[in-house]
This record gives C-alpha cells, sequence and structure tokens, in this order.
C-alpha cells in the first residue's frame, strides 16, 4: 500500500484517517517537518500503515496533460510538453525536447485539463525548479482565482 499523503494545516497540525478502520486523530506534524520519509503510524486498531506529510500551501493533483511552454527569457527555447503535476500556484512538467530553462526564466505555459470541457490554462510563470527532464513553475498572476482549475483540482 502506497503511503497517505497527509496535508499539514497552517497551525502545523494534521488530520490522519485510518484506511482500515476509518478513525480520525490530529497530531501536531512540527516534530517532522525537516524529515522528508514516509512515517510509519500504528492505530488503534492495531493497523500499521505509512503516511507522508504535506507541507505545500495549495494542494497538487498528479497528471498527465498534454501542452506547450515558451521561454519569455530566452526566446529560443520553448515547445511541447506533459504537465505531471498542477496546483494554484504553478505546476511541473516534462518537456519533450532538449530544454534551456533555468531557475528564474520567465515562461508561459498551455495546458488542456483532461474535464468534460477540455478547458485550455494559460499562464505566466517563473522557473523555480530545472533538472534535464523537469521543469517545476510558479504562477505569477496568484490572486487572480482561476474557477476551471480550481473545480478541476477538487479531490
Amino acid at each position: 500500500m502506497d503511503p497517505l499523503k497527509i496535508f499539514v494545516k497552517e497551525d502545523n497540525s494534521a488530520v490522519i484517517k485510518c484506511p482500515f478502520c476509518m478513525s480520525v486523530r490530529t497530531v501536531s506534524a512540527v516534530k517532522f517537518k525537516e524529515l522528508n520519509k514516509v512515517l510509519k503510524v500504528k492505530c488503534v486498531c492495531k493497523k500499521v500503515f505509512g503516511v507522508k506529510f504535506e507541507y505545500r500551501k495549495m494542494y497538487r493533483k498528479e497528471t498527465s496533460l498534454t501542452g506547450s511552454y515558451v521561454n519569455l527569457t530566452q526566446t529560443t527555447d520553448g515547445g511541447n510538453i506533459t504537465v505531471k503535476n498542477v496546483s494554484m500556484s504553478g505546476c511541473g512538467f516534462t518537456p519533450l525536447f532538449i530544454h534551456n530553462a533555468e531557475k528564474d526564466d520567465n515562461i508561459k505555459v498551455t495546458f488542456t485539463l483532461d474535464n468534460n470541457d477540455s478547458t485550455v490554462i494559460e499562464k505566466k510563470a517563473v522557473v523555480r525548479l530545472s533538472t534535464k527532464d523537469y521543469i517545476g513553475c510558479e504562477f505569477v498572476e496568484k490572486d487572480a482565482y482561476d474557477k476551471d482549475l480550481g473545480f478541476f483540482l477538487m479531490p
């Protein structure tokens, strides 16, 4: 069984729900913030399962969406991508080509949601992480609420 992803609230509390008996308990996640690993939890029902605390401010959904990006800083960089994850504040994607994107580059990302309307999302963003085969970016327009993206991200 994969570990449960547990979201940590702003007050550093986290709600853990046992996948076996559905019992719920709230714990303080302060002492686990620096640990980036799966923790084993033993429930009152005596079952043991793994949890991973997620300290992100925004829920991030795993995806496999088609799209493209254009590097506004390096105008010769851009092309087709597969968006691997998305949140209200950013996304992570795999370029389908050799890219030149670097941290702090300004980019424009366009991708199509796999919802009933095949909604096209277009966002300006800043590169926060760039490796050979992955780019993580933060959307620039954080104050604007995108209802289509928000609805798509609902669990």
